[in-house]
C-alpha cells in the first residue's frame, strides 16, 4: 500500500507531465499561427490605428525529388505588387493588397469585415537543406504564387531577389 506522501508525489509528477505536454502543444500551435497570421499595414497612419487588420497568407510546401514546391495563396494582389526574396534560408514574400475606394471608405455600416488590405510580408523558413544558388522559379496566376526551389548541398547562398513570371 502506498503512503500518503508517495501518492502526492505520484500525483504531482503526473500533473507536471500533463501540464508540460499541454504547454508544448500550445507552443507548437502558437508558432504555427504566428507563421500563418500576417499583419496588413495600411500606408495611412490614421487608418492603421483604426483598423489593425490581420489575415492569413496560407502556404503549402512539399518536397518533390530535388525541389521544394511552394504554393502561396494571395488572392486580390496584382503581380507587380509582389516581391520574393531569398535570405538566410528563408523566402520573404512582400506585397500589397489594395482595396477599392468603395470598400475602403467609411460610408456605410460594416456587418462583417474579414478581408485584410494593405502591405504585408510573410517569411517562410526553408528546410535545413541548402537551396540552389540560381534556379528558383516563381510564377503568379489567379491569386496563387507558385515557387520551385532546387535543393542542393551547398553551405551558403547570398541574399537575392526572385523574379516572378
Amino acid at each position: 500500500m502506498m503512503k500518503t506522501q508517495e501518492v502526492w508525489d505520484f500525483m504531482r509528477q503526473e500533473w507536471n507531465q500533463a501540464v508540460h505536454g499541454l504547454a508544448d502543444q500550445w507552443n507548437h500551435f502558437r508558432q504555427r499561427m504566428n507563421h500563418a497570421l500576417v499583419h496588413f499595414k495600411d500606408k495611412d497612419a490614421a487608418a492603421q490605428e483604426k483598423h489593425q487588420t490581420w489575415g492569413v497568407v496560407p502556404v503549402c510546401m512539399k518536397e518533390r525529388g530535388d525541389k521544394l514546391m511552394i504554393n502561396v495563396e494571395i488572392p486580390g494582389v496584382e503581380q507587380d505588387q509582389l516581391s520574393v526574396t531569398l535570405d538566410n534560408h528563408a523566402l520573404m514574400i512582400r506585397g500589397e493588397k489594395q482595396a477599392t475606394e468603395e470598400w475602403h471608405s467609411e460610408d456605410g455600416r460594416w456587418h462583417i469585415m474579414e478581408t485584410a488590405y494593405g502591405e504585408f510580408e510573410r517569411r517562410i523558413p526553408l528546410p535545413h537543406r541548402s537551396v540552389g544558388a540560381g534556379d528558383i522559379e516563381a510564377k503568379y496566376k489567379n491569386g496563387i504564387l507558385t515557387i520551385e526551389v532546387p535543393l542542393k548541398e551547398q553551405p551558403e547562398v547570398p541574399p537575392r531577389e526572385i523574379s516572378i513570371h
